[in-house]
């Protein structure tokens, strides 16, 4: 056995010192008779324990392989850390990455991940012992694959974890206060008596569920009065807010509409397509009209009414206090955000409601886990689940009228081989990190990295009723959702999207200018005392400047 070696921790301090090995201090023990893969995992909500048992089980299954002269077995040398590692290729020791805010149109012009179209196209039988024959593109869509491969038609990527915008509801609050709407008006706790939520159909996962803004908006009202707090998110950071935001915006607009922010109307897989646009204000009343989108006519998009609602959502939430003041401060972080969450309704001061991303269940493990050390018995067993979101402006949805959800893939999380590390002049390493890789997309590793976490990953798999059962009710009411909803994953092949990919959660989607002043989030203008309507008017550009932004991009 020996230390691992002083080049290799001098490359890790250079990556910043954001990074460790894990579980390891500051040394890692390595056996030399056998061949090291260095694979890093990006440790925010999703964690880092579903890397371990993968690599437990490669490990173990390729014990009598060689990958090397000299050597036989594989020891995989984990690294995990708060770092993307998306602009530091070049200086990381890492081979195997996993990690979010890929921008993987720019790594690609970069040189600086490697072409692992035979991961993607290959099948997966050497690595199954032939029990699937299929391959991991078979698992992607047509538009994952088109988006993928756009710029020279090789695949450089795989989808990680899949994590949607939007919010988190606490059922037993609900159930307790009699939150659900009622069939017919009012309110109700009783299963058979709720509304049929925004699908429009009766006993299914969205029952009581505010189908409108409108109904949204009175919800809020009834949570006031009953003195349940309905939010609380991480105050520190303002962009936590564009997670309900940006989940509203889809589920309203619905996967067609929604897709047309990154295709423009016009990619391989998109010809064509409308927009709900805002021409102009009857008062705070938006006038809107349908206009057909295509890249000259990207500007329109900026406009569109699926924003607009959620803004004056967000209006009426920080300008009446509609979140839980107490708990919200500057200095608020996520982890502290949702430790009250998990906390409220236990300390008799229930909040309704968390701001969040899917994945922060799995991130709340210590949360939860002194939670029950506290309050024993009462804190388990909790029932959170995640919310499907409005589709209609104004009224209820009835019976028969409803409309599918719509959820957006938020993170940009990737898979990808490092082809700026030493490995690249290897065969034999680069032979064992796309042999993982292959590996930790199988539908077994892709089953147990969801029962692990409780998030999906990026692909289409299949979970068995056994495996669901086993999941926290949450995951278990995430995986309802996605299975009924529309997916929509933001990537294209148009060239507007190629030369200008933006992690969708934090793009410029957002940004306004109001009076002069430049607002990047939503929430710290409002804070300032903006008003929705000026903020989304702010939003928008013209027919003029997005010529000249983007022209190049859709004209001969």
């Amino acid at each position: 056995m020996k230390k691992i070696s002083t080049i290799f921790m001098a490359l890790l301090l250079a990556v910043g010192g954001t990074v460790s090995l894990a579980g390891c201090g500051d040394d890692f023990d390595y056996d030399e008779t056998k061949t090291q893969l260095f694979v890093y995992s990006y440790d925010g909500g999703v964690g880092t324990e579903w890397l371990d048992k993968v690599s437990r089980r490669f490990m173990k299954d390729y014990a009598d392989v060689s990958f090397e002269d000299g050597k036989v077995g594989v020891e995989i040398v984990p690294g995990k850390g708060k770092d993307t590692l998306a602009s530091k290729l070049s200086t990381s020791p890492y081979e195997v990455i996993f990690s979010e805010s890929i921008n993987y149109n720019n790594l690609i012009a970069q040189d600086s991940i490697m072409d692992i179209t035979d991961v993607v196209t290959e099948s997966l039988a050497d690595v199954t012992g032939g029990a699937e024959t299929g391959s991991i593109a078979d698992k992607m869509t047509t538009q994952q694959k088109a988006a993928f491969t756009a710029i020279n038609g090789k695949h450089y990527v795989i989808p990680h974890y899949e994590v949607y915008s939007g919010l988190t509801y606490d059922v037993k609050v609900f159930t307790d206060k009699k939150l659900f709407f009622k069939d017919g008006g009012g309110w109700t706790n009783v299963e058979a008596e709720k509304s049929v939520g925004p699908d429009g159909k009766k006993e299914t996962y969205d029952d009581g569920l505010p189908s409108s803004f409108e109904e949204f908006d009175k919800l809020l009202d009834r949570m006031v009065s009953l003195n349940v707090a309905p939010f609380v998110w991480a105050g520190q950071y303002p962009e936590y807010t564009n997670h309900l935001l940006l989940g509203m915006w889809a589920a309203y607009s619905g996967k067609d509409e929604f897709m047309l922010n990154f295709s423009y109307g016009e990619d391989s897989q998109t010809k064509g397509g409308t927009s709900h646009t805002v021409v102009g204000f009857d008062e705070n009343t938006p006038i809107v009209e349908e206009e057909s989108i295509t890249p000259a006519k990207g500007y329109l998009l900026k406009q569109q009414v699926g924003k607009y609602y959620p803004l004056q959502i967000l209006e009426k939430v920080v300008d009446d206090n509609r979140y839980s003041s107490n708990k919200m401060t500057g200095v608020t972080t996520h982890m502290d955000a949702q430790r009250y969450y998990v906390d409220s309704d236990l300390e008799n001061n229930p909040i309704a409601m968390l701001i969040d991303g899917s994945y922060w269940y799995n991130e709340a493990k210590d949360a939860f886990a002194a939670s029950e050390n506290k309050y024993k018995d009462r804190a388990k067993n909790r029932k959170f689940a995640w919310m499907p979101l409005p589709r209609q402006a104004e009224g209820s949805v009835t019976e028969g009228n409803g409309t599918k959800n719509t959820l957006v893939e938020s993170l940009s999380s990737f898979a990808i081989i490092n082809n700026k590390s030493t490995l690249r002049n290897n065969p034999q390493k680069v032979k064992l990190a796309k042999t993982f890789l292959k590996y930790c997309y199988t539908d077994e590793s892709l089953r147990e990295f969801t029962m692990t976490t409780g998030i999906p990953k990026g692909l289409s798999y299949k979970m068995e009723d056994n495996e669901i059962n086993q999941m926290s009710f949450y995951a278990q009411s995430l995986f309802k959702v996605k299975s009924a909803s529309d997916v929509v994953y933001p990537y294209s092949d148009n060239k507007i999207f190629i030369y200008n990919q933006e992690r969708v959660l934090e793009s410029s989607a957002w940004s306004s200018t109001i009076g002069g002043t430049p607002y990047v989030y939503p929430y710290t203008a409002i804070k300032a005392g903006k008003t929705a309507k000026d903020y989304f008017l702010g939003m928008s550009i013209s027919a003029e400047d997005w010529e000249k932004r983007y022209g190049q991009y859709y004209q001969s």
